[in-house]
C-alpha cells in the first residue's frame, strides 16, 4: 500500500496559474478565432448595409470575453476569501482526498477523468462534471506523481 501525504496553501497565485493553465487549454483557438471575428467586424462598421450586423456580433464577442475575465476574476476571489487556505491532499491506492479546515472530499480513482500536468499546477479533473482541483507542482513529491499517474492510467483516466 502506497500512501502519500501533500499540504499547501491555495493562495491566489495558485488559483490564478489553475485559471491561465485552464483557460489557454481549453480555449485558446476560441479566443483566436473570436478575436479574428473581432477585427473582421470593426473593418465591416465601414460598410452601411452590415454596420447593424457587425455591431450585434462585436456586442456578442464583447460579452464572451466579459465572461471569460469575470471566470478569472471569481477564481481569483475565491482563493482570497477562503477562511484557511490550508489543504491536505491525501493519495492511496484506493482513493485520492482533499481535506480543508471546511469540507473533506474523496474521490476513487475511477471517479477522475483526467490529469492535465502544466507547468505550475497539476489540475484534477472529475469524471462527469467540470469541477477541477490544482495542486500545486511545488507540492508534489516524485512519489505522488507517479502515484497519482499510475493510478489515473489505471483507472482508465488520461493523463495530459
Amino acid at each position: 500500500m502506497t500512501d502519500c501525504e501533500l499540504h499547501f496553501q491555495y493562495t491566489r497565485a495558485i488559483a490564478r496559474a489553475a485559471f491561465f493553465d485552464t483557460f489557454w487549454g481549453i480555449y485558446l483557438m476560441r479566443v483566436i478565432a473570436s478575436a479574428i471575428a473581432f477585427g473582421l467586424c470593426l473593418s465591416l462598421l465601414t460598410i452601411p448595409d452590415v454596420r447593424p450586423i457587425a455591431c450585434f456580433a462585436l456586442g456578442l464577442i464583447t460579452m464572451v470575453w466579459w465572461s471569460w475575465l469575470k471566470g478569472y476574476q471569481w477564481s481569483r476571489n475565491f482563493a482570497s476569501q477562503l477562511r484557511n487556505p490550508n489543504i491536505i491532499v491525501k493519495l492511496d491506492d484506493s482513493a485520492i482526498t482533499f481535506q480543508s479546515a471546511d469540507a473533506l472530499s474523496q474521490l476513487s480513482w475511477a471517479s477522475i477523468a483526467m490529469v492535465r500536468r502544466c507547468r505550475r499546477v497539476w489540475i484534477i479533473y472529475q469524471r462527469d462534471s467540470w469541477f477541477a482541483r490544482p495542486v500545486p507542482v511545488q507540492a508534489l513529491t516524485p512519489e505522488a506523481k507517479d502515484l497519482l499517474v499510475r493510478m489515473v492510467g489505471n483507472a482508465g483516466g488520461k493523463v495530459r
